[in-house]
């Protein structure tokens, strides 16, 4: 090999590896761990700076059958869309099903909460796989809105909350 094809494999090499290390910094930094929680006792919850995101699953979290989640919101915060993703395992991306619903008197005291909490009810249908144990992720993309005091003017922000769970098989 003369010095001008091995410098030209050196530049090749470096730069492929340059491009292996930027799309591992992006893939790791593209969720917050501030905003990321695991299920538990099947509830998982997120402290954000306008409240708590309170996520619960009545139901053992299991596949191939329709399963439900809660979501309990603070005053200013909008689900724009949820999707269920698979660790590890590629399962697509899975979309939860939701209509609005006003928070119950009784689960306000249960969760000692504000008047201006909003629940959101969804459902949604994990698929099987070969593996005994699946490892999920559920992406959260919320709007957040501030508006100011006695002025029409708002702003708004987009940020992604991820709930992580597991299921047996």
């Amino acid at each position: 090999m003369t010095n001008t094809n091995l410098h030209k494999a050196l530049i090749l090499i470096t730069f492929v590896v340059l491009l292996m290390i930027l799309y591992q910094h992006n893939v790791g930094s593209q969720h917050d761990n501030s905003n990321t929680c695991e299920v538990y006792a099947q509830k998982c919850t997120v402290t954000l700076d306008q409240g708590q995101l309170i996520m619960d699953f009545p139901e053992q979290l299991v596949v191939e059958e329709m399963l439900n989640v809660k979501f309990t919101l603070p005053q200013g915060i909008e689900i724009e869309q949820v999707v269920i993703e698979g660790v590890n395992m590629y399962m697509g991306k899975l979309p939860v099903h939701f209509e609005p619903d006003r928070l119950e008197s009784s689960l306000k005291a249960e969760y000692h909460v504000d008047d201006q909490l909003t629940q959101r009810n969804g459902e949604f249908f994990l698929g099987s796989c070969h593996l005994n144990e699946m490892q999920w992720q559920m992406l959260i993309t919320l709007s957040i809105t501030n508006s100011a005091n006695n002025t029409e003017q708002s702003t708004s922000k987009v940020i992604i909350v991820r709930a992580l769970f597991t299921t047996q098989q």
